[in-house]
């Protein structure tokens, strides 16, 4: 993955304003959603319910860049990377309550998906 150095974009009523690049491609995001998810599992595919608050915490900026592919390149392309994401979610093993539901809904709601929790 290719770094950018970040552009100074301040001005005097705003001078603490950059602008970072990222790289919103489907490639990109897939890639490190299964960087995280994979860090956060053993050799099993299974995420113990002591590494779900490191996965979320490294899925944040993958989140955040699906949410700049649904704004910035239409719900419709953001709903196939979304799509793909919850069944990489569903495949993951866990021992939590709420993992990854929460995620799920999440990722629903961003990408236009109908959520049904199984809870109902």
């Amino acid at each position: 993955m290719e770094y950018y150095e970040p552009q100074y974009l301040g001005n005097s009523q705003n001078p603490d304003l950059i602008s970072v690049m990222t790289d919103i491609s489907k490639e990109a995001i897939l890639y490190s959603f299964s960087v995280a998810i994979n860090d956060c599992c053993d050799k099993h595919g299974f995420m113990s319910y002591k590494m779900v608050a490191v996965f979320e915490d490294m899925s944040l900026p993958v989140y955040q860049r699906l949410e700049l592919l649904a704004e910035y390149r239409g719900v419709e392309r953001a709903r196939k990377v979304g799509a793909e994401m919850v069944q990489m979610l569903r495949d993951t093993d866990t021992d939590d309550d709420m993992f990854p539901e929460n995620d799920i809904e999440y990722i629903c709601g961003v990408c236009g998906i109908e959520y049904i929790s199984p809870f109902d």
